[in-house]
């Protein structure tokens, strides 16, 4: 009985073989185009390529310690490369620090001068992503094409390869388009902190604040209302399946 459930037709035999040969095809694809990808990445910040794994698996893990020592480690190495001392990478490490420190805030310690403190270390570290975010939007965002060019080419080595000159235009053009929805992410959890530090008026500039960068933000939405004596702000199914677009520059 069980046989005769296995026995394939002609017909499901070539269909199988199409199907495997279309598998074959798309891994041979994607192992070509992230092959190309790579190639194209500055290889100076390849160290800090491997570091972000390691913290991709030390956030699943919830292993606060090593996720903080990993993030100093990728500033450790930005900031030895002058392109990205001031770069909105070393200000995305600053707000994932912040991240790690309202989690233990919130989530872990159960002492109220730790969490006092983990607050405060976390509002720090917020101040100086945002910091970071304003710095490096300052310096790009009012270039032109060529300018750009010539910044960039200025701030890499002469052997540097064409194609990962344009891979980071590339990058920075992509980051300015994000970067409002970075600076609201930052003041959704700034107004976090500061509603745990009973500082209701301040928190509600900051949530407001994060939906001017990025209307569409609705945890911010929702945690104003929230403060504010209204009710929690859900969204729909479609609104989950379909996001809107990021507020853009």
């Amino acid at each position: 009985m069980l046989k005769d459930i296995f026995i394939l037709n002609s017909r499901s035999k070539k269909l199988i073989a199409i199907m495997v040969i279309i598998s074959v095809i798309c891994l041979l694809i994607a192992h070509f185009y992230y092959k190309n990808l790579n190639s194209t990445l500055d290889p100076r910040i390849n160290i800090i390529q491997e570091l972000q794994k390691k913290y991709c698996k030390y956030v699943n893990d919830n292993d606060f310690v090593k996720v903080l020592a990993v993030l100093d480690s990728i500033e450790y190495e930005y900031n030895t490369i002058g392109h990205y001392k001031q770069s909105y990478e070393v200000g995305v490490v600053y707000t994932n620090r912040s991240a790690v420190y309202l989690t233990i805030a919130l989530y872990v310690t159960q002492d109220e001068d730790e969490r006092t403190g983990f607050l405060n270390v976390s509002e720090e570290f917020l101040n100086r992503g945002i910091e970071y975010y304003t710095i490096w939007e300052n310096k790009y965002k009012n270039l032109n094409e060529s300018e750009l060019k010539d910044l960039v080419i200025c701030e890499f080595p002469e052997t540097t390869e064409q194609k990962i000159i344009d891979r980071r235009i590339k990058d920075i053009k992509l980051a300015l388009q994000e970067v409002n929805r970075r600076y609201s992410v930052a003041y959704t959890n700034l107004g976090i902190v500061k509603r745990h530090q009973m500082k209701q008026k301040e928190a509600v500039e900051c949530y407001k604040k994060a939906i001017e960068y990025w209307e569409d933000n609705y945890t911010a939405k929702s945690n104003l209302s929230v403060l504010l004596g209204g009710e929690p702000i859900k969204r729909s199914f479609l609104q989950k399946l379909f996001p809107p677009k990021k507020k853009s520059n």
